[in-house]
């Protein structure tokens, strides 16, 4: 029934962003599947889909055209779900790996770019050879780290931080001058803070199967090697992966692709469950009832929603916090440089002292990203090593970059052009216990209700997708009033980022 101020649905998908999407084309599939028809609406309360999914084609000057990220700039080739999610609404032929060239990433040290080693995972080396040679750590630095070969493995199974299980394993330079680096630049985190079962797991895993992070790497790269040698012919994936038109490709097709009511400028102000599911009170003065209600927003926003239904879930996701973080993205002409940048980009350690957390260069990363003859940049800001940095004014946050990479570049001229984007209060933080809190969490959600998102069961966007996949399976067999369980499938990778 739809009466102009009131609608049923038989889901309700709370939050445009990619989680929230994914959710609806999932919750559409599905339906599809069972052969039962099934309404779906989508709320986002800013006038825009897609999220932190943002990408802007400038065109400046009559240089050509940049593809300018404002948010993520690929994903984790590794776990499935956006190569599954591309292919099922026809962007599988737009995926995009990284420069097969050029793949270096650089570590700021002694007023220095430092190569990361080759065969690095994280801070998990699978070459000796390379890791015990390289500047990047001080000749203690390499025999602490050494002693990983030899350390027992942890027996008590509780969470700690990365920090603390780096160390144990690898020595504090190891810290410093990977983990603390990589976490600020990737995740807006820190390591002291950030919990391991949440995030990488699998260093646990390895840990506890091989006692040695090395003997564990070792292994897995002569497994991977007796696997090319079986296939000559077969090219290596790339680590990461994006798309040739920007990541907002993938939001872009999912409202296409997708069969339901969507509502931009539109908030959930009040929920409460009814006989047969949910009431929502809309911010435009409408209602809607539903039978199931995907909640794909962020932790505090899920908590306003869910504190007069279920205090216990709402304070368990009051205790997830949430940092600010800023990029800024600028072209030169390669002929105004010093020299070309070299690599993927630069992760400056906190010992650095800059006001900048780490810079990508973009066209190196990816092609087509600009025009021939031109270098596009993107530096990161604020963040929990940071916050004070956030706080400065657009101007100021443009300057800090502009100079920062002036110097990195050598050169006075101004860029031709600079785009800012900021996000306040957007990056999650998965601190030690984060398992726990989302275990009361789910333990006090009422029935019918489900969270999706990068707040809850991993920060990348293949974790938000297979989030909102789960999600949409629940939502639509209760909506159908039939059991449901979560594919097997989608339990190939854990919870965390790694």
């Amino acid at each position: 029934m739809n009466d102009g101020r009131h609608t049923e649905y038989d889901i309700c998908i709370v939050g445009g962003g990619v989680s929230g999407l994914a959710a609806a084309w999932y919750a559409q599939r599905f339906a599809a599947e069972a052969e039962a028809p099934c309404r779906v609406c989508v709320l986002e309360a800013s006038g825009r889909w897609g999220g932190k999914l943002l990408t802007d084609e400038i065109e400046a000057d009559g240089a050509g055209r940049f593809i300018v990220e404002g948010g993520p700039d690929s994903f984790l080739a590794q776990k499935p779900w956006v190569g599954e999610l591309a292919r099922e609404i026809g962007l599988g032929d737009a995926l995009l790996g990284t420069n097969d060239t050029g793949r270096s990433v650089f570590i700021w040290v002694k007023d220095r770019p430092v190569p990361l080693p080759q065969g690095l995972l994280l801070i998990a080396p699978s070459r000796l050879l390379p890791f015990m040679s390289s500047p990047l750590f001080s000749i203690r630095g390499r025999l602490r780290a050494g002693l990983d070969l030899i350390l027992p493995r942890r027996t008590d199974e509780s969470d700690e931080s990365v920090a603390d299980f780096v160390g144990r394993r690898m020595g504090p330079e190891a810290v410093d001058r990977l983990a603390e680096p990589l976490l600020a630049g990737i995740y807006s985190a820190e390591p002291e803070q950030m919990s391991l079962l949440a995030t990488f797991p699998r260093f646990r895993a390895m840990e506890q199967k091989h006692r040695s992070l090395i003997r564990a790497m070792v292994r897995t790269r002569i497994e991977i090697a007796k696997r090319r040698a079986a296939n000559p012919g077969r090219k290596p994936p790339a680590t990461f992966v994006s798309f040739t038109e920007g990541v907002a490709a993938l939001p872009r097709r999912l409202v296409e692709r997708v069969d339901a009511d969507g509502a931009l400028h539109t908030r959930l102000d009040a929920m409460a469950p009814t006989e047969t599911g949910w009431r929502l009170r809309l911010s435009d003065g409408r209602t809607v009832t539903c039978k199931a209600v995907v909640l794909a927003v962020m932790a505090d926003a899920a908590a306003g929603l869910l504190r007069p239904v279920s205090t216990k879930a709402a304070a368990a996701l009051e205790r997830i916090r949430f940092v600010s973080s800023a990029n800024v993205s600028m072209a030169w002409p390669v002929s105004a440089l010093r020299e070309p940048p070299e690599g993927f980009g630069i992760l400056f350690p906190r010992t650095a002292g800059s006001r900048i957390n780490a810079v990508t260069y973009s066209s190196n990363k990816f092609r087509g990203r600009a025009p021939d003859g031109w270098v596009l940049v993107r530096t990161f800001l604020g963040g929990s090593r940071n916050p004070e940095v956030f706080e400065e004014d657009d101007p100021t946050l443009e300057r800090f970059s502009i100079e920062e990479m002036q110097k990195l570049l050598g050169t006075d001229q101004p860029p031709l052009f600079t785009k800012l984007n900021r996000w306040a209060h957007s990056n999650p933080q998965y601190d030690v216990g984060h398992l726990d809190v989302m275990a009361e969490a789910q333990a006090g959600l009422p029935e019918g209700l489900w969270l999706a998102g990068g707040s809850y069961g991993g920060i990348g966007v293949p974790d938000c997708i297979r989030q909102g996949k789960e999600a949409a399976q629940q939502a639509v067999a209760r909506a159908l009033g039939r059991p449901a369980a979560v594919d097997a499938a989608d339990r190939r990778s854990p919870v965390g980022s790694a």
